[in-house]
């Protein structure tokens, strides 16, 4: 909507730039899968995710149309850090015969939190009496310092099975 609303975007070119955002998460989710396998540190990387992308909404909603495709592309990069992250986490906080469950939970909320996520925005966007495209860039940086909070809060457990992975610090 941003891109077609408040930079005066064709419906069509809003379309075409939208997909850069996919193209940056092909990238993103393996760069993003290296670097965990690399660490074995997924609540760092979430962290580091978390950190990004709030830092990309504080000037994100500011940005010329002409930019819009190497920051969606960044966007969309940046995105898949928190799932790959999170999915590779799960394992290190539930013993061998709960990864199943624990995956099926982490896959619902993942899909509520895509189908709900952008109408609730745009509904609490749309009750503030001055709101604005730069209203939307406060409340996504809000929502990445939430995560943030919660992914500083999380630690993995030590395990005593011999085949289970390190937990992350």
């Amino acid at each position: 909507a941003y891109l077609q609303y408040g930079l005066g975007a064709s419906a069509t070119a809003a379309s075409l730039l939208s997909t850069f955002i996919s193209a940056g998460a092909l990238l993103g989710g393996l760069a993003a899968g290296a670097i965990v396998q690399k660490t074995q540190r997924p609540l760092w990387t979430m962290r580091a995710g978390l950190v990004a992308y709030g830092a990309i909404f504080l000037w994100a909603f500011g940005f010329p149309l002409e930019a819009a495709a190497p920051l969606l592309a960044l966007v969309g990069f940046i995105k898949v850090f928190c799932p790959t992250s999170v999915y590779d986490a799960v394992p290190r906080f539930v013993g061998p015969s709960d990864v199943g469950m624990a995956m099926g939970i982490v896959s619902v909320a993942q899909n509520i939190g895509m189908t709900l996520g952008p109408p609730a925005i745009g509904a609490a966007l749309g009750s503030l009496s001055s709101a604005s495209w730069g209203s939307a860039s406060g409340v996504l940086v809000a929502l990445c310092a939430l995560g943030l909070a919660f992914a500083a809060a999380a630690r993995s457990p030590q395990r005593s099975d011999s085949r289970a992975r390190q937990p992350d610090a």
